[in-house]
């Protein structure tokens, strides 16, 4: 799977105001408050897993300064997909056991890697 993407925003926004309920999204977002920059931008879902995308920010900046999330020469914005590790739906945490599994390792290979 792919560890980064690209995003022309302003293709994105033309095209969805071709939709009245998502023009009407869209200008919903424009209302309303600034979210954390943490937060998916979207999912990516292959091969059983699924990959939120991040948007990257410039440190140099601050939140609110121009500037501040990233963009190459063309103006695209780019960022990180990260996998989503997720447990039983009605679990509230993941076991040692379950977490080691998903990453392919040993428990013994995950408590090493917490380890400071």
């Amino acid at each position: 799977m792919a560890e980064s993407f690209e995003l022309d925003v302003k293709t994105l926004v033309r095209v969805l105001v071709n939709d009245p309920s998502a023009r009407a999204l869209l200008e919903e977002a424009l209302r309303a408050d600034p979210m954390p920059v943490r937060e998916p931008v979207f999912l990516v879902s292959g091969g059983g897993k699924v990959y939120a995308a991040r948007v990257r920010t410039d440190r140099s900046h601050g939140p609110g300064e121009a500037g501040f999330i990233a963009r190459d020469a063309r103006g695209f914005l780019s960022g990180s997909l990260t996998e989503q590790v997720a447990a039983e739906h009605d679990a509230k945490t993941m076991s040692q056991d379950q977490l080691a599994k998903h990453l392919g390792i040993t428990v013994e290979e995950l408590e090493a890697r917490l380890k400071p």
